[in-house]
Parts: structure tokens; sequence; C-alpha cells
């Protein structure tokens, strides 16, 4: 074999489009939205935390449609398709949760240490 076959991994900008929603406001959540806006062709439409005037903040400085001042306002939303869970690690399975009993898809990054 003089080269390795052709990846069969399927190109992220060809996936359909979805509506995400953030919870949480910190670094992760900025590093997760300029990940997946420069990789993929995924929209961010909302983003949620504990604090109305902090999302409203982070939604603006980020192009984010709406900002929520509670996980559930979020959760609630028609037009958000998944979640990404934002929070401090200890927070990770309540949101989650919530997330998939308001009946949204869920996503979360595992710490590298863990």
């Amino acid at each position: 074999m003089t080269a390795l076959p052709a990846p069969r991994t399927p190109d992220p900008m060809a996936a359909p489009a979805l509506d995400w929603g953030v919870l949480g406001t910190g670094w992760i959540a900025e590093r997760f939205i300029a990940s997946v806006r420069r990789h993929t062709r995924q929209r961010f439409t909302a983003v949620a935390s504990r604090n109305a005037a902090r999302a409203e903040e982070f939604a603006a400085r980020h192009g984010i449609t709406r900002g929520y001042g509670s996980y559930e306002e979020l959760v609630a939303a028609a037009d958000v398709d998944v979640v990404y869970v934002a929070t401090e690690h200890t927070a990770h399975l309540a949101c989650a949760r919530l997330a998939l009993e308001a009946g949204k898809h869920a996503s979360w990054s595992r710490s590298r240490s863990a």
C-alpha cells in the first residue's frame, strides 16, 4: 500500500443546519461557538445565563438572537433544536437533564482531566 485510503468522515459543512441554544456564557461557550461557526453551518439562536443582563450582553457580542435569564426559558424555546451545556461541570447533569426533559437534544464537553 502506497497511500492511506480516503477519509470516510462526512464533511461538517454538508450537515443540516440546526438552531442551537447555549446554557452558560463563559469561556467555554465562547470557544465552542467560535469553533462551530468556523467549521459548520450551524446557527446559534439563543443563550441563557442565571443573569439576564449577562445573557443579553453575550448574545449581542456574539450575534445571537436572544439572551435568556434562565435555563428553563431557553429549553422551552420552540426554535431551539439542540442545547449545548457550557455551565460549570458540577451543573452539567442538571442542565442536560433539563434540556432532555424539554425534548431537546443536548451536548456538552467532558473535561480532559476526567
